[in-house]
């Protein structure tokens, strides 16, 4: 009797370190997926949502869609791809050309004197708290020049935001914000901004991806996904006026009188949102920046099927 208990309880045994033996093998043969889809997902404490997936920490371009208020990518037209039909009208001599990939009417190419491309709000750009720009730049000089910004085109009053070099009499890479102070009426000034200054002159003929992010009073800068400047000490909300413009290469139109032109270079893949972009956004967006990057320009612009990293 004794003899049939043990043989029963060594079975029992060497049956469990079977299971466990297969369950080892199946999860060494299947191990866990990093890919979160249709979900919420909370990335650098900012909530992301409309099916956003990750797959090993690399962000695809789904999410990019969420809070983007204006989307210029220049696909042999100026107009506004963000799907928010914000009407876009091309100034000055404004004209389609060569892209960084050498693609034909693909980017913005500005002259440095009068060309711009200003997007009228129809209502649906509104910010507060936060906004970012996203552009991809190539200048041909070091001279002062607007790449973005937010302003009553006619008149110059009640800007939001500008970012360029300098504002207004250096070749720095810099963006200065309104703060709560500024009114419709007013034009900015050091008593009623903030200013960025990265301390970083862009190289003529060099294509850079240029993202400037504000938040609550905190401004910050990054070249090709990597911060170069941040300020602190700004109001908590930046004021936007509903007959202001976004212009793209340029300030308002007297700009030329001021000391800061338009762009003399060329402009591509503009983006504007409502909110701050992640991490893992702003590296997705200068991937085509950083070294070892095989990105190559989607079918739309290149004529043939849309490739894949």
């Amino acid at each position: 009797m004794r003899f049939m208990i043990f043989v029963r309880i060594a079975g029992a045994v060497f049956l469990s370190f079977i299971i466990l033996a297969m369950g080892c093998q199946k999860s060494s043969s299947n191990p866990p997926t990093t890919v979160i889809k249709d979900s919420t997902v909370i990335k650098d404490s900012t909530v992301i949502k409309d099916s956003t997936v990750y797959i090993d920490s690399v962000l695809t371009s789904a999410t990019l869609k969420n809070g983007l208020l204006v989307y210029l990518p220049f696909n042999g037209n100026f107009a506004d791809s963000s799907g928010n039909g914000n009407p876009t009208t091309p100034l000055g001599g404004a004209a389609l050309g060569y892209d960084e990939h050498g693609y034909a009417n693909s980017a913005f190419s500005g002259n440095g004197t009068t060309a711009r491309v200003a997007v009228a709000n129809n209502g649906s750009i509104q910010f507060d708290t936060a906004f970012s720009i996203s552009q991809d730049v190539m200048i041909l000089n070091t001279q002062n020049q607007a790449f973005a910004t937010m302003v009553e085109r006619s008149t110059g009053q009640g800007p939001s935001f500008g970012i360029g070099m300098g504002i207004p009499n250096i070749t720095n890479l810099e963006i200065q914000v309104a703060d709560s102070l500024l009114t419709c009426a007013d034009i900015i000034g050091s008593s009623n901004s903030i200013t960025d200054t990265s301390h970083l002159t862009l190289q003529p003929y060099s294509w850079y991806n240029v993202i400037a992010t504000f938040n609550k009073g905190t401004v910050q800068i990054f070249v090709n996904g990597n911060v170069v400047s941040t300020q602190t000490g700004g109001s908590s909300t930046v004021p936007l006026c509903p007959t202001a413009d976004l212009i793209i290469g340029g300030w308002w139109d007297g700009s030329n009188n001021d000391g800061y032109p338009t762009i003399n270079g060329t402009i591509d893949e503009v983006r504007l949102y409502n909110r701050v972009l992640t991490s893992h956004e702003i590296s997705f967006l200068a991937r085509n920046f950083q070294p070892g990057s095989t990105r190559v320009k989607p079918g739309i612009k290149s004529g043939k099927a849309p490739t894949v990293n």
